[in-house]
């Protein structure tokens, strides 16, 4: 399933706050009447800030232009409407999630787009604590693709930024050094690290997150990655591989004690 367009920038009180909560109410408006709107809120926004606002919005597909008035897409709505059905599926009906203990989650993806998607738009919800420990740490067996949508490299580059990463990867195969170019810009990157050869580990305060890929994808990542050259037929495997039905599994804990040592037995190989 394609995941909705998150509104960019989405903060109470903020300029597109207030204009969705407005169109909310009064469906339709133009750009005069929204920047009317806004003042019964009890804050003063620029008729330029109210327009920037409202043209990122269009841009981003959440309101639609018709003539010289703005509305909420519909398609916006549907495909929220779609996510939030998914979201229930599995965080609230908890079909897809299977509690080992107290402390400890099992969560099962299909593929490894699932498996962004869900890194990008509920892990850090419902399962890092940024607000208390903004240290990142990655241990991957090859770079991640992040995402083939602009929308999402930006919404990924959004979530990096307000941490200190720090990924240690175990491979320097050929894409993975065309995709560091990527990470590091938010990111340490360290090559050729030793650790666990079955997982991806990812650390953060103190919540550790084993994602556990079968073999049959791992040898297909493998084989991919050490091609030395860009061509269309490397583009196609990758969106092939990464779209592809594979049981993906992620064991979620929390535990301080491990994350110590865990980060003196990986962090000092």
């Amino acid at each position: 399933m394609d995941l909705p367009i998150f509104i960019p920038n989405l903060k109470k009180g903020s300029t597109k706050d207030q204009i969705m909560r407005l169109l909310t109410i009064e469906k339709s408006l133009t750009n005069q009447k929204i920047f009317n709107g806004i003042k019964k809120f009890g804050t003063s926004k620029t008729y330029q800030t109210v327009r920037q606002a409202l043209l990122e919005l269009v841009e981003t597909g959440v309101l639609e232009k018709n003539k010289k008035e703005y509305r909420i897409s519909t398609k916006w709505i549907k495909s929220m409407d779609s996510y939030v059905s998914l979201l229930r599926k599995r965080y609230i009906d908890k079909k897809d999630i299977k509690i080992i203990d107290k402390n400890t989650k099992e969560i099962r993806l299909n593929s490894l787009s699932e498996l962004g998607h869900f890194i990008l738009y509920s892990f850090r919800e419902h399962f890092f604590d940024v607000d208390k420990e903004n240290d990142l740490y990655m241990f991957v067996q090859h770079l991640w693709f992040p995402f083939f949508h602009k929308k999402k490299r930006d919404l990924l580059s959004d979530f990096f930024s307000k941490n200190n990463n720090f990924i240690y990867v175990r491979n320097s195969s050929f894409l993975d050094k065309l995709l560091v170019v990527f990470y590091k810009k938010y990111s340490k990157v360290i090559f050729r690290t030793k650790f666990d050869e079955f997982f991806d580990i990812i650390i953060q305060g103190d919540c550790i997150a084993k994602v556990y890929m079968p073999k049959e994808l791992r040898k297909r990542m493998d084989k991919l990655y050490r091609f030395r050259s860009l061509s269309f037929n490397i583009i196609d495997e990758l969106s092939d591989i990464t779209f592809a039905n594979y049981p993906i599994k992620i064991i979620i804990t929390r535990d301080k004690e491990m994350v110590q040592d865990l980060k003196k037995e990986y962090l000092n190989s």
